[in-house]
């Protein structure tokens, strides 16, 4: 089956949500308490977006083998999966949403060969269920409705991501930096420099800020250009009024 852009976006931001859901209801009946199962604010996790569109990427590719073969390569691919993922979030943000440390044969607190068989038992479900309905849905629905709904979903999602990693709040800080610094009567920011100052404060830039902290806070960046223009000013008024003091002493001892 041939999977178009629309398509696959579609799936993402369905399962992203599905999946949102089952683990919201799971972990608040547990806490008893309502729990956001997800690193984003809104009700998606595109963690289970992903897992899904993998999953059917490797249905597709396995449909000729064997059901030992397709276990195989679905217990090696989500296991891959969560072990990418979890190891990134936890460097970009120090935070691990899920934790199989207490867990036997764990690789670092991100994959076991427990939850790895139970993620096998589930793809094989959602495979011969959940994947026929949704194509069943989306073949019903209005093509026009679908294409909305996905660009929307998907606008909100970018946004939100965005927002929920503070990489929107770093760039509006160092446009409101570089705005009054302009004000001041500073010169135009080098959008290149600038560029370069949001991309390296986003998360997991930690090693590269050893490098020279200045460089990788735009705000202290903007404040000390500031204060050197201020200390330069002030050099140059000072130089300027002995000057003209030097001037006006001379030409009184020159009068007759």
């Amino acid at each position: 089956m041939e999977f178009h852009a629309t398509t696959l976006a579609f799936l993402f931001i369905i399962y992203s949500i599905c999946g949102w859901m089952i683990e919201s209801i799971y972990r608040s009946a547990n806490a008893r308490m309502f729990v956001n199962p997800g690193f984003l604010r809104g009700p998606w996790v595109p963690l289970y977006g992903t897992g899904a569109i993998l999953i059917l990427v490797v249905c597709e590719l396995t449909r000729e083998y064997s059901l030992t073969a397709r276990m195989a390569a679905y217990f090696v691919s989500i296991s891959l999966l969560e072990l990418v993922v979890g190891e990134a979030m936890l460097r970009l943000f120090g935070r691990r949403w899920w934790d199989y440390r207490d867990e036997r044969f764990n690789i670092r607190g991100h994959v076991c060969p427990g939850f790895s068989l139970y993620w096998v038992v589930l793809a094989l479900i959602f495979e011969n269920t959940v994947y026929p309905a949704t194509m069943l849905m989306m073949g019903s629905a209005n093509p026009v409705a679908v294409q909305r709904f996905t660009v929307v979903f998907a606008a909100l999602i970018a946004a939100d991501a965005m927002y929920s990693s503070g990489i929107a709040g770093r760039i509006l800080e160092a446009a409101r930096h570089s705005r009054a610094f302009v004000a001041r009567g500073g010169p135009a920011p080098d959008l290149a420099r600038a560029f370069a100052l949001v991309q390296a404060q986003l998360p997991g830039s930690r090693a590269l800020r050893r490098l020279d902290p200045a460089l990788f806070d735009c705000g202290r960046t903007v404040r000390a250009l500031g204060l050197l223009r201020r200390r330069l000013h002030n050099k140059l008024r000072s130089t300027t009024i002995c000057r003209d003091a030097m001037r006006s002493i001379l030409s009184r001892r020159e009068r007759p």
